[in-house]
């Protein structure tokens, strides 16, 4: 059932322009544009799909406060990400992308009104949820690569720093904190941080880790 879901969100993902591309050009893979369009569009769809549904007839046993369409869409998304079901996306990095792709998604679905309107005018409304996210794409609202400043400190380093060993550098001027300061052009590895984290990872840190390259002999 999820490898028949993901190819159909993948060739939906194909049909529209993400990043002024046509996706069909791009293999399908992990952590990239049509992995972030799939998660969000997948969501987007089904808080659609319920809100379209009515939910609030179907399920009167619940508070009529709740927002049905995103719960559903948030029990989903847990379940698919658990391990044994969602494959590489249990490992907490692309999990974590995955689980934000998946919030821009719901958040972007179409409310009961616009559903009723774009079926009565005789347009798919699956199309205008995938061109609506693929400009969420486009405009960088999903996450799309583990490099990306948004995922935590820990995937973002290990994305950008893949050997594990850093130079730790400050800004060098008078707001640098003392015990960074004495850290500057010092080694460190990302398996082992130091107190209070890697740099970036304090509040207001302005440091940044240089990767070590090592040359091949």
């Amino acid at each position: 059932m999820k490898d028949i879901i993901v190819n159909w969100a993948n060739d939906w993902g194909r049909s529209v322009d993400i990043y002024g591309i046509k996706t069909k050009e791009i293999d399908t893979g992990q952590q990239d544009d049509l992995d972030a369009f799939r998660h969000a569009f997948c969501h987007a769809v089904l808080v659609s799909m319920v809100n379209l549904a009515d939910p609030d007839s179907l399920i009167p046993w619940m508070p009529q406060q709740t927002d049905n369409a995103q719960m559903a869409s948030e029990v989903i998304g847990f379940l698919m990400e658990l391990e044994g079901i969602g494959g590489v996306s249990a490992q907490p990095c692309p999990k974590f992308m995955d689980l934000h792709n998946n919030d821009i998604g719901k958040n972007l679905g179409l409310s009961r009104r616009e559903m009723m309107w774009i079926i009565a005018r005789g347009d798919n409304p699956l199309q205008v949820i995938a061109e609506r996210i693929a400009q969420a794409v486009k405009a960088e609202k999903t996450i799309n690569r583990l490099d990306d400043p948004r995922m935590p400190i820990e995937c973002f380093a290990k994305a950008r720093i893949p050997a594990g060993e850093y130079i730790w550098r400050t800004q060098g001027d008078d707001k640098v904190r003392f015990n960074h300061a004495i850290r500057a052009g010092k080694v460190f590895h990302l398996d082992k941080a130091p107190d209070g984290g890697h740099p970036g990872t304090e509040h207001n840190c302005r440091c940044w880790a240089e990767p070590v390259v090592k040359i091949k002999k």
